[in-house]
C-alpha cells in the first residue's frame, strides 16, 4: 500500500500513460483529464526548449558578449526569468498531479507500478518505458560460456595523415555517420513514428497475447522487446523466431508480423537508441543487445537452442550473423535483403572524395561484415533476395549488382572449397544475374568446366537463396519463412 502523500507525489512526477490495455476497443486510449493534459504540455514545450537552449547557448552567449549585453542587470533580468518559468513548471506539476489524482484509471496504474512483483496487473498499462522495471538482467548471469565480443577495429597509425583521418572518421561517425547508417536512432524520426509504434505495440498485445519485457545487457544499456508465445497454440508454436530489425524498423511494425503469421512463437526487440531501447546501434552494443536477447529466452522463456530460429532484415542481420557464432546450436538462421560487406554500399553512396574518411567510419567505427562472420558458423542458412531491390544494389535496378548475391558466393566458397574454381565463380554470378524463365534455361544448359561440379554448385545456389520479387521495405509473406535445414541431412549429395 503507499501512503496518500506518496501517491500525490508519485501522480506528479510519474510517466506518462497511453492505454490500458483490453479497456475498450484498441483504438481507445488513456484519456487524461484537463487539468493533468494541459500541465503535460506545458512541461513538454519547457523541457523541449531547456534542450534546446544548452546547443544555442554558447552562440547565444557570444552574441551578448560582442554587444555588451552582460552586464549586471542582464544577470538580474535572466534570474526573473528563470523564477518565471520556475513557477510556471510547478504550477504545470501540480495541475497535472491534480488531473491524475483525480483520474481513477491513473490511479489504478501508481498503484500497480508500486508492487512490481505483480508483473500480470502492470501489463495491463502501457506507458513510458524509462519507468518500466527490468524483467531480465543479463550481466547478472552467471555462465560458463563467455560470448567473444567484437571489438572497434584497433589498427595501428603511424603516419599523420592515418591519425588526421582517425580523427576526422571520429567527428564524422559521431555527428552524423551513425545516424544516416542507422536513421532509426533519431530523435526526429521517432517522434514521427510514436503513434504508429503505440498502435503496433496495441496490436501486439491485444491479438497476438504479446509481453513487453525489459531487457539489461552486460553494458547496461536497457532493451524494449516484445515476445508473442505460441507454444500449445499453435502447430508451429514450439519454436521460437527471434527477430532483429532494419536500419529504420521497429519491433511494432516489423518483420515480428511475418513469424507471428506463420504461427510461430516469436520475440523481437527494437536496437540500442532505437525507440525506447537506450544505448547506440554500434556494433559492440549491438552484440550485447543481440547476446541478452538469446540470454532471456533461454534462460526466462526456456527455449532451447535448437528449437531457436534466428530471422533478420537488412542491416539487421548482422546481429543475426554474430548470435549465430555465438549460439551455433540454433536451428538455423534466416537473412532477408542483407549484403555481405557495409562498405562496398557505403562508398557508393557517397562522393568519391569522400572515400577515405567513409572507409575510415565503416572500417573503424561500425565493421559490419556479415560473410566475415558467418566463416565462423556452420548451420542451416536461408537467404532471401529481393529481386527489385534498391537499397542492396550497388546499381538500382541491376539484380547482378546485389550484394546479396557477393554474401551467398562467399558462404558456399568457404563451406564447400573443393567445388570452387574460376569456373564456378564465374557461373554462379551469371546465375545470379537472371530471373524467370532465363534462369531456368541457364540451369538446364551445358556449362565450361567440370559438369559435376557446376551442377553442384547451382544445386547449392537454389537450396540456399530464396528469391522474392519486391523492393526492399515489402514485408515478406508469411509462405516464404521456410525454417532452413542442414543439407547434408535431408539431400541425397554428400559434399567433401
Amino acid at each position: 500500500m503507499i501512503t496518500k502523500m506518496k501517491e500525490i507525489s508519485l501522480c506528479m512526477f510519474g510517466p506518462r500513460l497511453y492505454k490500458v490495455h483490453l479497456d475498450g476497443p484498441p483504438t481507445s486510449l488513456y484519456l487524461p483529464r484537463y487539468t493533468e493534459s494541459w500541465g503535460d504540455r506545458v512541461i513538454y514545450s519547457l523541457n523541449l526548449m531547456w534542450k534546446i537552449s544548452i546547443f544555442t547557448c554558447p552562440f547565444v552567449s557570444l552574441y551578448f558578449y560582442k554587444r555588451d549585453y552582460i552586464v549586471i542587470s542582464s544577470f538580474v533580468s535572466l534570474f526573473k526569468l528563470m523564477a518565471s518559468v520556475g513557477f510556471v513548471m510547478v504550477a504545470s506539476l501540480c495541475m497535472r498531479g491534480y488531473g491524475r489524482v483525480t483520474n481513477p484509471q491513473y490511479r489504478e496504474f501508481i498503484r500497480a507500478l508500486t508492487e512490481p512483483q505483480n508483473k500480470t496487473q502492470l501489463r495491463r498499462f502501457d506507458f513510458d518505458f524509462t519507468a518500466w522495471p527490468v524483467d531480465f538482467d543479463c550481466g547478472k548471469m552467471a555462465r560458463s560460456d563467455k560470448p567473444k565480443f567484437i571489438e572497434p577495429n584497433k589498427r595501428q597509425r603511424k603516419r599523420w595523415n592515418d591519425i588526421a583521418m582517425n580523427i576526422i572518421g571520429g567527428v564524422a561517425v559521431r555527428s552524423f555517420g551513425l545516424k544516416l547508417i542507422y536513421p532509426g536512432s533519431t530523435s526526429i524520426l521517432y517522434m514521427f513514428v510514436e503513434k504508429v509504434l503505440l498502435e503496433g505495440r496495441i496490436k501486439l498485445v491485444e491479438e497476438y497475447g504479446g509481453k513487453r519485457y525489459k531487457i539489461k545487457t552486460r553494458d547496461n544499456n536497457e532493451i524494449d522487446s516484445m515476445f508473442v508465445d505460441r507454444r500449445g497454440v499453435t502447430q508451429n508454436g514450439k519454436t521460437l523466431v527471434v527477430t532483429s530489425e532494419g536500419n529504420a524498423g521497429f519491433y511494432e511494425i516489423g518483420v515480428m508480423t511475418t513469424p507471428i503469421e506463420a504461427g510461430y512463437s516469436v520475440l523481437g526487440y527494437n536496437h540500442p537508441g532505437f525507440a525506447s531501447s537506450t544505448g547506440l546501434p554500434y556494433p559492440l552494443e549491438e552484440q550485447h543487445a543481440i547476446d541478452a536477447i538469446m540470454q532471456f529466452a533461454i534462460n526466462e522463456l526456456k527455449f532451447v537452442p535448437d528449437n531457436i530460429v534466428l530471422f533478420g532484415w537488412s542491416i539487421g542481420c548482422y546481429s543475426i550473423a554474430w548470435a549465430a557464432v555465438q549460439y551455433p546450436d540454433v536451428k538455423g538462421i534466416i537473412l532477408d535483403a542483407t549484403f555481405d560487406d557495409l562498405l562496398p554500399l557505403g562508398l557508393s553512396r557517397m562522393p568519391p572524395s569522400w572515400r577515405p574518411m567513409v572507409t575510415e567510419v565503416i572500417r573503424g567505427y561500425v565493421d559490419l561484415n556479415i560473410a566475415d562472420l558467418l566463416k565462423d558458423y556452420s548451420g542451416p542458412i536461408k537467404l532471401i533476395r529481393r529481386t527489385m531491390d534498391e537499397i542492396i544494389c550497388i546499381d538500382e535496378g541491376r539484380m547482378s549488382t546485389n550484394r546479396g548475391n557477393d554474401l551467398l558466393i562467399k558462404i558456399l566458397a568457404h563451406r564447400y572449397r573443393n567445388l570452387f574454381e574460376a569456373d564456378q565463380y564465374t557461373l554462379l554470378r551469371q546465375y545470379l544475374s537472371l530471373q524467370g524463365p532465363a534462369l531456368s534455361v541457364f540451369v538446364s544448359a551445358d556449362h565450361p568446366g567440370d559438369m559435376d561440379k557446376n551442377k553442384k554448385v547451382l544445386f547449392l545456389a537454389g537450396k540456399y537463396l530464396t528469391d522474392y520479387k519486391s523492393t526492399h521495405c515489402t514485408p515478406l509473406p508469411k509462405e516464404y519463412l521456410q525454417i532452413p535445414r542442414d543439407l547434408t541431412l535431408d539431400e541425397d549429395f554428400v559434399f567433401t
